[in-house]
């Protein structure tokens, strides 16, 4: 094989697309890779011009890069779409060159090569990006790429976001510890450590101060692994949920306090009741129950209207939070009945001491919408033990102590043994 059968040998078998095109744009040599690629017959070529397979959209850039060439100039790579025989994109990049003879151009040479998947999967992982763009802004999280060391990687910020605690591109290269408190930090690194640990993904919450004001987070955190399987970095989706944390604590609030006065409403009673007593059992200590119910408050109601009456009931609940030690618990039980818990009593003289306080405190009259009010209170007491070792029974009879108060007119107090009280 002579050198000249050598070159067209390997110019018909190579992989890569290659053609020879006259200065008037006709064919005058295509391989092998070009006709399978193209899908065109040998002879077809003879009758068309390198225009006839550009894609429409590239062709009068191909026109003018044609004239660059034939020119003599160097235009380094092409990216440019040819179009097969049946009509399909192919999508090739090359570099083409001209033939010069005593100035004048012969004919280029051209090597092209299928890019066509490349370009599809660039392509597809564009519209990937731009989904996950879109959907990450309709998110409206922060999303950040930490490296299991702990340093800043990338971060996306939504649009329009106020609520950050610094610029999100302030964080990139810096260390956790560097831009965030350390007690968010330290919680941050156990989940990371946890990911990293386990291979699967963490939440935690956590508080930031921003503008004086305190907000609440919650991040996922989720493993990014490299090839062989090894945890390298974790994202973080960082969300606000103080809106939620806010609802949260008015509804723990509305079970456990009374939606008028604000004092612990029965539930919230109960539980404390049941943590004296075992306190008390324990400690050898005594305790004490009182059960308060306003004198004549329905006529309050019925004349002046519920409102009134609800303001009357704040008062109370204000004066008589006054009356009491900081670790008693008075708790509004409805309409207007009250409960009071007096832990850790010493001698049973102080509960008497106490409850002459209150009703003491009833002689000043209770100011509501620019009217003065005098109100007196019926209160029974009920002892632990000696008027009872359980929940049920201490405030049973309270409540019986406190309806032989009213029976006696009010304004005094009876333990359900049988002491009386009232303001001396």
């Amino acid at each position: 094989m002579d050198i000249e059968d050598f070159y067209k040998d390997f110019c018909d078998n190579a992989s890569d697309m290659m053609q020879s095109v006259t200065a008037e744009a006709h064919f005058r040599y295509v391989n092998n890779a070009w006709l399978r690629t193209l899908g065109y017959k040998k002879q077809e070529t003879t009758s068309m011009t390198v225009f006839d397979i550009i894609h429409p959209d590239e062709l009068e850039h191909c026109r003018e890069l044609f004239t660059r060439v034939i020119s003599g100039e160097n235009i380094g790579l092409i990216n440019t779409t040819f179009v097969t025989k049946g009509g399909a994109k192919v999508f090739v990049e090359g570099h083409v060159s001209c033939q010069i003879v005593d100035g004048k151009p012969t004919y280029t040479r051209g090597i092209f090569r299928d890019v066509t998947e490349r370009k599809q999967a660039q392509e597809a992982l564009q519209e990937s990006k731009e989904k996950l763009y879109s959907l990450l802004d309709s998110m409206d999280d922060l999303v950040f790429v930490i490296a299991i060391d702990g340093t800043f990687r990338d971060y996306y910020q939504p649009l329009n976001r106020r609520d950050l605690y610094m610029p999100p591109d302030r964080f990139t290269g810096k260390h956790l510890e560097d831009v965030l408190p350390s007690d968010v930090t330290k919680s941050l690194q156990a989940a990371m450590q946890t990911v990293e640990t386990s291979g699967e993904s963490q939440k935690l919450d956590y508080v930031l101060e921003i503008k004086g004001e305190k907000l609440w987070y919650e991040a996922k955190i989720s493993p990014i692994r490299d090839r062989s399987g090894i945890v390298t970095a974790v994202t973080a989706v960082c969300r606000n949920i103080t809106e939620r944390k806010r609802l949260e604590e008015n509804i723990r609030h509305l079970a456990y306090f009374d939606g008028i006065t604000g004092l612990p409403n029965r539930a919230l009673f109960n539980d404390r009741l049941k943590v004296a007593l075992a306190r008390a059992k324990r400690n050898k200590e005594k305790l004490a129950i009182m059960m308060l119910d306003l004198d004549k408050f329905k006529t309050v109601n019925d004349t002046l209207g519920h409102e009134t009456g609800d303001q009357l009931l704040q008062a109370v609940g204000n004066r008589l939070k006054g009356a009491l030690r900081e670790s008693d618990t008075i708790s509004r039980m409805g309409g207007d009945e009250f409960m009071v818990l007096l832990p850790s009593i010493t001698y049973e003289k102080s509960v008497i001491g106490i409850v002459q306080k209150i009703l003491c405190s009833f002689r000043e009259p209770f100011r509501v919408r620019d009217r003065e009010f005098h109100v007196t209170a019926s209160v029974g007491i009920s002892l632990y033990p000696e008027d009872g070792t359980d929940s049920a029974t201490l405030i049973k009879n309270a409540d019986v102590a406190m309806y032989r108060s009213k029976a006696k007119g009010g304004n005094t107090s009876q333990q359900f043994g049988f002491n009386t009280s009232t303001c001396e």
